[in-house]
């Protein structure tokens, strides 16, 4: 386990990461409502032909669909929140080695089982 300064330096890139995931996210949500809501001014903005317009169109309203079936943005966030703050702040405060066992790896092994 990473403790001192290192430590502290790898939870914070991990932090970064997931703040450019969550960024990332965000913007493919509002490039694909967009292109729901507009989509005369899409193809403006992206010179298609009328039947590789309507495909792609299809496609990015299956994409819409499956994003807001799975509800990335509410079940999986909650989820990553709770797995970095166990790991980066209840585990320094546990006493015990299975509490620590807890906090830290089941938490990151719960995670990975139930983010598919």
């Amino acid at each position: 386990m990473l403790i001192g300064k290192r430590g502290k330096m790898v939870g914070q890139l991990g932090l970064m990461l997931l703040d450019l995931k969550v960024y990332a996210h965000i913007g493919v949500s509002v490039n694909r409502l967009f292109s729901l809501v507009s989509p005369l001014r899409a193809l403006k903005s992206f010179p298609l032909n009328g039947a590789s317009f309507k495909a792609k169109r299809r496609i990015e309203i299956g994409f819409f669909v499956q994003a807001s079936l799975e509800s990335m943005s509410v079940c999986q966030m909650a989820l990553s929140i709770a797995v970095y703050t166990s790991f980066c702040f209840i585990s320094y405060h546990v006493s015990s080695d299975w509490a620590l066992f807890g906090t830290t790896t089941l938490a990151w092994t719960l995670y990975h089982a139930l983010d598919g």
